[in-house]
C-alpha cells in the first residue's frame, strides 16, 4: 500500500554549494507494509519483500541498497508502476531500455521529453541538465553509437526534463565501472542539489549511497537498517559487510 502526500516539480537551478541539505517535511513518497511474495513477487522479477516501509522525502536523494536478491529490484519495479496521484514516478535504468532510443539524436530525445510537460520546455532546465550530466558531447551522436552508461544519462536527463514527482534510478551499476559510478554518484547529487528532483536509486553498490540524504538497507526482502547522510564509515560497512562482491 502506497501514497503520496505532495509532490513539487523541479525549481529554478540554484547554487548547489549556497543550497543546505533540505529540511525533511512530509514525504513525497510512502510505502507502508509493503509485502510481495508468489504471482506478486514474479511480476517484478522474482525477488519477495515482507512489511517494507519507505519514505522518500523533497528535494533528497534515497537511496535504497541491498545485494543481489535482497528486495531492491523488486521494490523500484513495484514502485514504478504505481498510480501517480499527485504526480509522476520515472524510471530510469539501463535493464529496461538497453535498446538505442527512438529519437534521431539524444538532443531530440530531451526535447520530445521536454514537450511532454504540460506548460513545455523549460529551455534553463534543459541546458542545466546536459552540462550537469555531461551530454554535450553526445547530443548530435547517433543513438545506435552510444555505450550504455551514456544512454544511461541521455534517460536521465529525458526523464528529469518531465519533471516527475520522483525519479527511480534502477541499479546504473550495471552499466558502470566503478570510475564512472563515482562520477554518476556526483551527478545524481547535483541534479538534486541544483534542480530540487527528487531522486530514488535502487543499487547494490553502496558508492551510490556515498552522497545520500537517507540510505535504506534491505536484506531477504527486509528492511534491516535506515541510515540518514551516511558518514564514511557507515559507507565502508555497507560496502565490506552488507553489500559483499562476487
Amino acid at each position: 500500500m502506497t501514497h503520496r502526500d505532495s509532490a513539487r516539480g523541479p525549481d529554478a537551478p540554484v547554487d548547489p554549494d549556497a543550497s543546505p541539505r533540505p529540511a525533511l517535511d512530509e514525504p513525497v513518497l510512502r510505502v507502508a507494509g509493503l509485502t510481495l511474495a508468489g504471482d506478486e513477487a514474479a511480476r517484478t522479477g522474482g525477488e519477495e519483500l515482507h512489511g517494507v516501509d519507505l519514505e522518500v522525502h523533497a528535494d533528497t536523494l534515497h537511496a535504497a541498497v541491498g545485494a543481489r536478491g535482497a528486495g531492491t529490484r523488486a521494490l523500484v519495479a513495484w514502485l514504478s508502476v504505481q498510480d501517480a496521484s499527485t504526480g509522476p514516478v520515472a524510471r530510469v535504468g539501463v535493464a529496461q531500455d538497453p535498446a538505442p532510443l527512438p529519437s534521431p539524436t539524444p538532443r531530440d530525445a530531451l526535447r520530445l521529453s521536454a514537450g511532454l510537460v504540460p506548460d513545455g520546455a523549460d529551455e534553463a532546465l534543459l541546458t542545466g541538465l546536459v552540462a550537469t550530466l555531461g551530454l554535450e558531447p553526445l547530443l548530435d551522436r547517433d543513438p545506435g553509437s552510444l555505450a550504455a552508461g551514456e544512454r544511461l544519462r541521455v534517460g536521465l536527463a529525458s526523464a528529469a526534463a518531465r519533471r516527475p514527482a520522483v525519479l527511480v534510478v534502477d541499479h546504473p551499476e550495471a552499466a558502470l565501472d566503478p570510475t564512472s559510478l563515482v562520477d554518476l554518484a556526483d551527478r545524481l547529487h547535483r541534479l538534486v542539489r541544483t534542480f530540487g528532483l527528487t531522486v530514488l536509486v535502487g543499487t547494490g553498490d553502496a558508492v551510490l549511497a556515498r552522497d545520500a540524504d537517507a540510505v535504506t538497507v534491505l536484506s531477504h526482502g527486509r528492511v534491516v537498517e535506515r541510515l540518514g547522510h551516511p558518514t564514511p564509515r557507515q559507507v565502508r560497512v555497507l560496502a565490506t559487510e552488507l553489500l559483499p562482491r562476487g
